[in-house]
């Protein structure tokens, strides 16, 4: 019978670069997934979703997997399974595949994975803080994220994940709700990832993945033991495409639009930047510190040319940079 041996899960914190890296994977003809997001296949089973009305969070570990769980979970992501083509896993067959899986909840629950699959390996991906916050905000204002629909905030109908603890700032303003959403995220994937050797992790920084998507794909088929074909690298090669669920086009410092409110949350966000820098020395490029940047005026609050020198610093042009989201 085929089983899933050393599956690859994605953990990054929502809206911050998760999707493209993963729609980018899944070109490797070596990679098996469930084609999207796996919430269906592990909140199906009532006891591995929050409660209604409760305030149960996402976080799962090893004491939410007794054994007969466990068995079915194997079987439910295995026929999940869709190749690069989105071709399903024949149903007869002896062997083994490697899934690759993403989902941003997935970022509180290795504990609960390595319990499913013990040989697994983690991709961390993570992403300017201001940037990734400001995209939070506005993934909640777009009523496109909620999740569960008791969970109600003065903003709306909870969005994306609940981290332990989310509760607490339920109340509070939107973007104190997505400061704490990004460091809660990151807090446990540190304190999990810091529990395994080594080589069962690696750390991608998603400005230098949108810089040089050839070269980080590389290094991480390279993690993950498998071939970067020829239809991967051509995918790398070309613009990438916009995500299944990007909002709005890129533009030049696109998190200014709520750039007063994330002024309030700087100091909340440095000491995680300070953490993930130190946790990711010398395995992936370091996040700046969360400050307020000055933007060129005549590139502030405009879209880029696609030709332009990037505005991150990095010396690509715009479409060989950013500009390929």
């Amino acid at each position: 019978m085929t089983r899933v041996e050393q599956p690859v899960f994605i953990l990054a914190a929502p809206r911050s670069g998760s999707t493209l890296l993963f729609e980018t994977l899944r070109h490797c003809q070596a990679l098996w997934s469930l084609g999207d997001e796996g919430h269906g296949v592990i909140e199906r089973h009532r006891e591995l979703s929050p409660r209604p009305f409760s305030s149960d969070s996402n976080r799962l570990t090893e004491a939410d997997l007794p054994t007969a769980l466990a068995q079915q979970l194997r079987q439910d992501f295995l026929a999940a399974l869709v190749d690069h083509r989105g071709q399903a896993l024949p149903r007869s067959g002896n062997g083994t595949v490697r899934m690759l899986e993403k989902t941003p909840k997935n970022i509180l629950r290795v504990p609960f994975f390595l319990g499913l699959y013990p040989d697994a390996r983690f991709i961390y991906l993570y992403r300017d803080p201001l940037e990734n916050v400001s995209s939070i905000m506005d993934g909640w204002r777009s009523g496109r994220f909620t999740t569960y629909l008791d969970k109600t905030t003065p903003h709306g109908t909870w969005s994306f994940l609940l981290p332990p603890g989310w509760e607490q700032v339920r109340e509070r303003p939107l973007v104190e709700i997505a400061s704490y959403q990004w460091t809660a995220c990151h807090r446990h994937a540190l304190r999990d990832l810091g529990r395994l050797d080594d080589s069962r992790w690696c750390a991608v920084n998603f400005s230098r993945f949108l810089a040089n998507p050839e070269a980080e794909v590389q290094r991480l088929c390279d993690f993950m033991a498998v071939p970067m074909d020829a239809g991967l690298r051509r995918h790398c090669q070309q613009d990438l495409p916009l995500s299944r669920y990007t909002l709005d086009r890129p533009a030049v410092a696109k998190w200014r639009r709520n750039e007063a409110a994330l002024a309030t949350v700087l100091d909340d966000l440095a000491p995680m930047v300070d953490q993930i820098n130190r946790f990711c020395a010398g395995r992936a490029a370091p996040l700046l510190p969360p400050q307020i940047r000055e933007v060129p005026a005549q590139a502030a609050g405009r879209k880029m040319g696609r030709n332009e020198v990037c505005h991150c610093g990095s010396g690509r042009r715009f479409k060989h940079c950013h500009g390929k989201i």
